[in-house]
C-alpha cells in the first residue's frame, strides 16, 4: 500500500512538471496590457525620488530601458519608464510625470519621446493610464493569475512545439516586465509591417491637434520655470509607420522641434536607421537595449546632465 502511494505521488509530480514545461514550450509569454495591471500598479505609485523620468506613449514604454540608459548617463542617476500605451501627452499626464521626480535642490529631468499619435484628441483621456490607476487590487490580482490560464492557439502551439523541438525561437508576440517601468517586447518572426494598418486607418480618420501642441510647449515653459530640464526624441520607427505618420497625422516635425526649443527645450535629433522593430512602431528588445544606450551617449555628449542656468 504504501509502495502504491508512494508512485502515485510521483506519477503526480511527474506529470504536473510535464504539464508545466509543455505550457513553457507552447504558450507565449504573457502579453498585451491588460495582464500587466500589478506592473502599471507600480509604475503609477513610484516614488518620487527619481532625477530622470522618460515619459510617451507604448513606443516611450518598450523602447527605453533605464537601467541600460544609466549605465552611460551613469548609474547614480535614477531612472524610471513612466511610458503607456494608447496614451497622449496633455494635462492628465504632467502632473503624473512630475510627482515621480525628485525634488528641489537635485538635477531633474523628463525625456520625452514624441510621436504624433501623442497629440489626438481622442487620447486626451489617457484611457489606458486611467484603467489602471484606478483599477480595483482584486482586478490586479486576477489579472496576474489570467497571464498563465489564457489559452494559446492550437496552430501557434503546435508552431512552438516544432521550435521547441528542433531548438528555433518560439513563435508568438512576447513580453518581459523589465526594470523601471520598461516593457521589453519581441516577436517571432519580426513583422515590420504589422501596424501599417493600424497607422493608416488612425491618422485617415483624425489629426493632430494643434491645441494640444500647444498646451505642451505652455506645460514645457513651465517645467523650465521649476528648473526641469526637458529633452525631446523622436523614437525610432521602420521607413513605411513614418511615412505614414509624416503624410497623414499634420504633425510637421520641424515646426514643432522649432518651437519646442524657442520655448526652452533640448531635442535630440536621433537617427531612424539601424534598429529593428517587431511591428514598424516598436523596437524588438535588443534594439531597443541599443537605443537606450545611444540616447544615454547623447545626453552626456550634448552636455545635457548638469547645471542648465
Amino acid at each position: 500500500m504504501i509502495i502504491f502511494k508512494e508512485r502515485l505521488i510521483l506519477t503526480l509530480l511527474l506529470f504536473t512538471g510535464l504539464m508545466f514545461v509543455t505550457v513553457y514550450i507552447i504558450k507565449p509569454q504573457p502579453v498585451w496590457g491588460s495582464k500587466h495591471y500589478l506592473f502599471y500598479k507600480k509604475k503609477l505609485n513610484a516614488p518620487p525620488i527619481h532625477n530622470i523620468v522618460i515619459a510617451g506613449d507604448s513606443r516611450v514604454l518598450r523602447d527605453l530601458s533605464p537601467l541600460e540608459l544609466g549605465k552611460e548617463v551613469g548609474l547614480d542617476y535614477k531612472i524610471t519608464n513612466f511610458g503607456f500605451s494608447f496614451t497622449g501627452l496633455n494635462p492628465l499626464m504632467y502632473p503624473e510625470i512630475e510627482k515621480k521626480l525628485i525634488g528641489d535642490g537635485s538635477f531633474r529631468m523628463i525625456l520625452i519621446g514624441v510621436g504624433p499619435r501623442m497629440f489626438l484628441e481622442s487620447l486626451s483621456g489617457n484611457p489606458e493610464m486611467v484603467s489602471y490607476r484606478e483599477a480595483s487590487w482584486f482586478k490586479v490580482l486576477t489579472a496576474q493569475l489570467d497571464k498563465y490560464l489564457t489559452p494559446t492557439s492550437f496552430d501557434l502551439a503546435f508552431k512552438n512545439i516544432k521550435s521547441a523541438w528542433s531548438g528555433t525561437p518560439r513563435h508568438g508576440f512576447f513580453e518581459e516586465e523589465r526594470e523601471n517601468g520598461w516593457l521589453a517586447g519581441w516577436r517571432y518572426p519580426l513583422d515590420e509591417n504589422r501596424a501599417e494598418e493600424f497607422y493608416l486607418n488612425t491618422f485617415k480618420k483624425e489629426k493632430v491637434s494643434n491645441t494640444i501642441i500647444d498646451a505642451t510647449f505652455r506645460q514645457l515653459r513651465a517645467w523650465r520655470q521649476k528648473g526641469i530640464r526637458v529633452v525631446g526624441f523622436r523614437p525610432p520607427v521602420s521607413p513605411r509607420i513614418y511615412q505614414i505618420e509624416q503624410q497623414l497625422s499634420n504633425f510637421d516635425e520641424m515646426d514643432f522641434v522649432a518651437k519646442w526649443r524657442a520655448n526652452g527645450g533640448d531635442w535630440l535629433d536621433m537617427p531612424m536607421a539601424g534598429y529593428k522593430t517587431y511591428d514598424g512602431s516598436h523596437l524588438e528588445v535588443e534594439s531597443a537595449i541599443k537605443f537606450s544606450r545611444a540616447i544615454g551617449l547623447r545626453l552626456k555628449q550634448e552636455q545635457l546632465l548638469g547645471p542648465w542656468f
